[in-house]
């Protein structure tokens, strides 16, 4: 049930504040065709989080013959084990302006559509910011 969570919140994650912010702007369809697109992809290029150890990265997030996702924003994931008991894991959300990232999404119509260029033109020199909380 956990790793369920874990993977459903590091593909789906971005849509959860989505309706909040944007319920005036773009209805559940719209929100819908931005998951199919990765849109938050864009943003928060990232996993979601990774293992905390005796190392900072803890290794052992992929079990020897796991799949790792190649969809863009989950290729980065670091796990999709089942979490136990005792293991300590990061939850670190954050959104970046990356050009890299930014310049394609806003030259594609796929993409484009959904994006503010202007605003988004006004944070790209600021980079980003990501938040960590670490649990057991």
């Amino acid at each position: 049930m956990v790793l369920q969570i874990w993977v459903f919140a590091c593909g789906r994650g971005p849509k959860v504040p989505m309706p909040a912010r944007l319920a005036d702007e773009w209805g559940p369809s719209e929100v819908d065709d931005m998951m199919v697109e990765r849109l938050g992809a864009v943003f928060m290029p990232h996993g979601l989080g990774h293992f905390l150890g005796i190392d900072t990265h803890d290794l052992g997030g992929y079990l020897k013959g796991a799949k790792r996702p190649l969809e863009s924003g989950l290729s980065a994931l670091r796990t999709s084990r089942e979490l136990q008991e005792g293991m300590v894991i990061t939850v670190e959300p954050g959104c970046y302006f990356i050009d890299a990232l930014l310049n394609p999404a806003m030259q594609s119509s796929n993409t484009s559509k959904f994006l503010n260029c202007e605003e988004i033109v006004r944070f790209k020199g600021f980079g980003g910011v990501r938040i960590e909380s670490d649990v057991v």
